[in-house]
């Protein structure tokens, strides 16, 4: 109740300019009509003797139901379970306060009440004002509600965070990975600017947030923005944000941009070479001088933030062609970090491929695993979409796979047949068209003993129904 008005100021205040009231000489009243507050008063005994309309409104009385009535039969049948300030404070001689409910008009009321003194500090009246709160009191339950809710969400995000935080390692062994992991431990401490470079799927969204994750930052917002994402028109609004009327669509409205969202935390520019060139020099400028203006605004905010930026973009080259500030580039990379592609580290593709195995197998509530030639399938393909394309893959395989196992026909049929290896070739040494037909034979009869249908078996190797019953009578296969 702290931000309501003071109700014992403007008592005070009005008792000190009608000090005549003492005297019980004075009606007051004739004035008070005109407040917006209601007031009583009572005498010595308890009984009411003067109130303005204001009261009759709030509690929705008549003058002839409290006037000349002693106060406290009317507080216990006009109001619901109210505290007798009036009563308490002609008892005590303190100035009290309380909230009342009048049950006629079912507002929400502050009591105040302040006792009147004689010379002999005998209390002769109390004054009582009723101040209407209904909306505060309303605000205030909204407000402590939605406090509520944030701090539930807060903790949720905390222990999100703190899961995060324990389940996001970076997997992999080969060399490559093994000295990035040793740079990320090394510099996610140290609160400088950092640029991500590497094919696209290589990971630079898990690593920009495993860095933040390492950071004193890690308690703090991280926003990850994808700049090729928003188009060039609206990207300057996303990223600075803009005052109510700085252009048309923000007649009505403000938005803070991601900067200030990200604010104390970390903010990645993810493809960071789609900035429009008109746009990097302010870019530039908020790099430099830590602070964010928004479009149309005059205040600039300072700003505490750490910037990740990531492309697959050759920056040098798009700084030599004219399509990207010089300055900038030096700027955004401070720490430079390369992803290799995973095609140069195909000794993390099996830990990978089981860590997405055991990821899908939980949503899709499935118990599948990969034969170990599936997985040396897996190492054969070049990956042109990197640690995504494997993932997807290896979702797309739990899905369409008829059994617990998934093997090496399912993995071609998704990958490529021509990308089966030698390690799955039923021989050796022999003429292309035999061994053509020997595996053919062989990922038919397996693919129609799996699924016990010449349809699944189908969809499973790529090709029409009526061509696997074609192909298995002329091959030989039975018995399925």
């Amino acid at each position: 109740m702290a931000n309501f008005e003071n109700p014992e100021e403007y008592l005070e205040q009005l008792v000190g300019e009608y000090e005549p009231i003492k005297k019980d000489k004075v009606d007051i009243f004739s004035f008070g009509d005109a407040i917006d507050h209601g007031i009583y008063v009572i005498d010595e005994n308890g009984i009411i003797t003067h109130a303005n309309k204001q009261y009759q409104k709030l509690t929705g009385m008549w003058e002839k139901e409290y006037l000349g009535k002693p106060v406290a039969p009317i507080l216990s049948k006009f109001f619901h379970n109210s505290r007798a300030v009036a009563t308490e404070s002609l008892k005590t001689g303190k100035k009290l306060a309380g909230l009342s409910r009048p049950r006629r008009t079912d507002c929400e009321l502050l009591v105040t009440s302040l006792p009147i003194k004689d010379d002999r500090d005998k209390t002769t009246m109390v004054i009582t004002v009723l101040q209407d709160v209904t909306e505060e009191i309303k605000l205030q339950k909204k407000f402590d509600k939605n406090l509520e809710k944030t701090e539930q969400y807060e903790q949720e995000l905390n222990y999100y965070r703190t899961k995060e935080a324990e389940t996001s390692v970076i997997l992999g062994s080969s060399p490559g990975m093994d000295v990035l992991k040793n740079l990320i431990v090394q510099i996610a401490p140290v609160d400088t600017t950092i640029l991500l470079t590497g094919e696209t799927g290589t990971g630079k969204e898990i690593i920009s947030r495993e860095i933040h994750n390492r950071s004193p930052r890690a308690e703090k917002p991280y926003i990850a923005v994808n700049c090729a994402a928003i188009p060039e028109s609206l990207i300057e609004s996303e990223l600075f944000g803009y005052e109510k009327g700085a252009f048309t669509g923000a007649i009505n409205q403000k938005k803070a941009g991601y900067f200030e969202t990200a604010n104390k935390g970390t903010l990645l520019l993810d493809e960071i070479g789609e900035i429009p060139l008109n746009l990097q020099s302010k870019l530039l400028r908020v790099l430099q001088e830590k602070e964010i203006t928004r479009i149309g605004g005059t205040k600039p905010t300072p700003l505490d933030i750490r910037i990740i930026a990531a492309t697959n973009k050759n920056l040098k080259k798009e700084v030599k062609e004219g399509r990207f500030r010089k300055d900038l580039y030096f700027r955004l990379c401070v720490i430079p970090l390369h992803i290799p592609p995973l095609r140069e580290r195909t000794a993390d593709i099996p830990s990978l491929a089981e860590k997405f195995l055991s990821l899908y197998n939980k949503k899709h509530n499935t118990e599948k695993y990969f034969s170990q030639t599936a997985v040396e399938l897996f190492k054969q393909y070049d990956w042109p979409g990197n640690v995504r394309e494997l993932e997807n893959i290896v979702e797309r395989l739990i899905v369409i796979s008829r059994s617990n196992e998934i093997s090496e026909i399912e993995v071609s049929a998704v990958i490529g047949p021509e990308l089966i290896s030698d390690s799955v070739l039923p021989e050796q040494n022999m003429d292309l068209k035999t061994a053509v037909a020997n595996l053919e034979k062989r990922m038919i009869e397996k693919a129609l003993k799996e699924t016990g249908s010449s349809y699944d078996a189908a969809e499973i190797l790529g090709i029409d129904q009526s061509t696997v019953i074609r192909k298995a009578q002329k091959l030989g296969i039975s018995g399925w």
